[in-house]
């Protein structure tokens, strides 16, 4: 085997023109400059180019005493890396490279850029992303079945307090003979979160009178320094708070309820879920 260079395509255009000068080349095979033939069935004709320069190849054997006019077998498509041995020629001023195929290496098309993820949408102003709900319409349960009794109850992390039948599912309030009572239900422990929206909902209210209802948020435990916000309650209905400035961090919240019951068999209201949004 003859002995041969690599070489930049600049050095190989410039090299002597001799059989015995071999260049190594290597670089993607391109459709060559206007009046180039491109040929990849037959002869082996296009341009090697890489940021060095490119460099016009005319024809092709099938390796080491291989055959000519059968490059097509080699399977070399257009952006191939194509490895070549040849020798430097010269046809009406134009420097060529007559060579023999060495191997080659498929095109890789640049991978597809991982789409961007979908940004968050951004919450509507004074809606909130919900980040909590006490939800007593299905299973959760304490452990009192008087209206006028109180038990803790721990739901997601946050322990409340509820002054009514909580072996019911939702929730009752109220109670039977009663006038101008307080019936409450507040945490026992600090929502750690600042809020934007606070929301009630309440199933039916059965046969009692709600003078009045209120949500009571302090950062005092025992609610101390509070601000109240007025509720008007409607049965089968959902109940939004959105104060201007939102509700502060760690804070405590109650819902207190002024009840009047004429009847001598309890009556209640549903005390269905409570949904926190930030």
């Amino acid at each position: 085997m003859l002995p041969f260079i690599y070489a930049t395509y600049p050095s190989a255009s410039t090299g002597s023109t001799h059989n015995a000068d071999k260049f190594g080349l290597a670089g993607p095979g391109s459709v060559p400059a206007t009046g180039h033939k491109f040929d990849l069935a037959t002869y082996g004709n296009f341009d090697l180019v890489d940021e060095s320069g490119s460099l016009y190849v005319y024809g092709v054997s099938t390796g080491w005493n291989g055959e000519t006019k059968k490059f097509g077998t080699l399977g070399v498509k257009e952006g191939d890396i194509i490895t070549l041995v040849g020798y430097k020629t010269s046809y009406n001023g134009t420097n060529e490279l007559v060579g023999m195929y060495i191997s080659h290496e498929e095109d890789q098309p640049e991978p597809e850029p991982e789409p961007e993820p979908e940004p968050e949408p951004e919450p509507e102003p004074g809606k909130g992303t919900l980040v909590y709900t006490l939800d007593t319409t299905d299973s959760l349960q304490g452990t009192n079945n008087s209206y006028a009794g109180n038990c803790d109850i721990e739901c997601n992390g946050i322990t409340w307090n509820v002054n009514g039948n909580t072996q019911i599912n939702p929730w009752r309030i109220g109670g039977k003979s009663i006038t101008d009572t307080d019936r409450t239900v507040f945490t026992k422990t600090a929502y750690p979160d600042a809020l934007v929206k606070v929301a009630l909902t309440v199933g039916t209210m059965n046969s009692i009178t709600v003078n009045s209802a209120k949500l009571v948020v302090s950062t005092s435990e025992d609610f101390s320094s509070a601000k109240e916000y007025p509720l008007s309650l409607e049965a089968n209905n959902t109940i939004e708070i959105i104060p201007e400035g939102g509700f502060p961090a760690n804070a405590y919240y109650k819902y207190v309820f002024n009840v009047t019951v004429t009847e001598t068999s309890n009556k209640f209201i549903q005390f269905s879920k409570v949904e926190f949004y930030k």
